[in-house]
């Protein structure tokens, strides 16, 4: 299927940004994930690699009504190169946006537990959580005294 010219503009102008998305989501991926420990990561990537190799086929299909053109790698890799242009802005405005969801969560739950919880429920549940903490240390150091009689 041969398309007209601004039909292959448009092809490559989604090549391009879908280059971009495509290199940017695993830098958002990876970006979020870092602290995980290391199964759960290898986990996570095989589970995206996966999905994304998913969504490119779909892509590609629909873009260009079933026919992978020629210049599929070429322009994905533009778009890789575009983005390699601008990655450090990128994950500057990604640690910003971590930082303001930290302190928007905190502030968030501190609001919702005064809305929902009364302070007595809480101290209650406070009461409860550091009893059971005591009992599981004096259990821990009951057993540690048994053990050393033992040797």
């Amino acid at each position: 299927m041969i398309s007209g010219t601004t039909e292959e503009f448009r092809i490559i102008l989604y090549l391009i940004g879908y280059g971009i998305f495509c290199i940017s989501s695993y830098d958002t991926i990876m970006f979020f994930i870092k602290t995980i420990k290391k199964i759960i990561k290898v986990m996570i990537s095989i589970g995206y690699f996966s999905f994304m190799i998913l969504f490119t086929y779909e892509f590609s299909y629909k873009l260009a009504h079933g026919y992978i053109p020629v210049h599929f790698i070429l322009f994905l890799i533009t778009g890789f190169l575009i983005y390699y242009l601008i990655r450090r802005r990128y994950l500057e405005g990604l640690e910003y946006i971590k930082g303001i969801s930290l302190q928007s969560n905190r502030v968030a739950k501190k609001i919702l537990i005064f809305l929902v919880y009364p302070k007595e429920i809480i101290s209650i549940i406070m009461g409860i959580i550091k009893t059971i903490k005591r009992t599981i240390c004096k259990f821990l150091e009951a057993k540690r005294k048994k053990n050393k009689k033992m040797e």
